[in-house]
């Protein structure tokens, strides 16, 4: 009996480009913004992940992407704002509907300025495959 167990979904996950391109138009019709995608040093599935999403945010006509490498690891997938309002609120419907799942409340901080946060860690990055 040979049993074949599957690489973790934050190995695996993908995002086409029919998704992003939907993710992308919604979000382009919310509106205008700057995006921080980042990941930690020490975590390469964090790393493709972020990549995945800066490249899906560079397919935007009113969105532009940034990345950074962070230096510590926190929990999942969190997204940050100088406030909450629609266009944070759209960026999280899109991860969700790509298969992301964002835990626990948003980083609201000041020092955001304009700018968005996605911050991708692994412990854990919960992916959610759809069938």
């Amino acid at each position: 009996m040979v049993i074949n167990n599957p690489a973790p979904p934050e190995q695996t996950w993908q995002l086409s480009t029919t998704k992003c391109d939907e993710w992308m138009t919604e979000l382009d019709l919310a509106g205008s913004g700057n995006v921080e995608v980042g990941n930690f040093i020490s975590d390469n599935n964090a790393g493709r992940i972020a990549s995945i999403l800066a490249a899906c945010f560079g397919r935007s006509k009113n969105w532009k992407a940034s990345r950074a490498v962070l230096p510590v690891n926190p929990d999942g997938v969190q997204l940050g704002a100088s406030a909450n309002g629609e266009l944070l609120d759209a960026v999280e419907r899109g991860l969700h509907s790509i298969g992301l799942r964002i835990p626990g409340p948003h980083d609201i901080r000041p020092s955001y300025g304009g700018q968005i946060g996605i911050i991708v860690g692994t412990n854990p990055i919960d992916v959610h495959l759809e069938k």
